[in-house]
């Protein structure tokens, strides 16, 4: 609609665990859901109706968090994004980015824990950022 929705997600996703984020827009509506929560939502500013992302869409982790968030965050994602789906369609992100910063496939990624703990064997961890979605 003009500026962001805010929406804050009641789960922990820093749990070393798999996630299951859904994210939609309606409108002015924007729409997260966290596993099997309860959806939140929050709606935008101004009175555009349809998203305009005005170039690239980020997902996951960008170069230079501080500056490319305005200051809003310091800390980058840390974690594998395992399926990214658009309007119904299924997106090849490894195919298709422009660009990446620490981008692998999931079953490739290995978490700074696992680095830590040398031969022992431990599943990825799909994301271990420090705040909540």
């Amino acid at each position: 609609g003009g500026g962001a929705a805010h929406m804050i997600s009641e789960s922990r996703v820093d749990d070393d665990k798999e996630h299951h984020i859904r994210l939609e827009r309606r409108g002015r509506r924007g729409i997260l859901k966290v596993d099997n929560e309860v959806e939140q939502s929050g709606l935008s500013s101004g009175i555009l109706a349809m998203l305009n992302a005005d170039g690239n869409i980020f997902i996951g982790g960008v170069h230079d968090v501080y500056r490319d968030t305005g200051g809003l965050h310091s800390k980058n994602f840390v974690g594998c994004v395992a399926d990214v789906a658009l309007n119904g369609e299924i997106i090849d992100l490894m195919g298709t980015a422009i660009d990446g910063k620490n981008v692998k496939p999931c079953d490739e990624w290995i978490s700074p824990r696992r680095r830590r703990l040398k031969g022992r064997r431990y599943g990825y961890i799909p994301c271990q950022n420090y705040k909540k979605v």
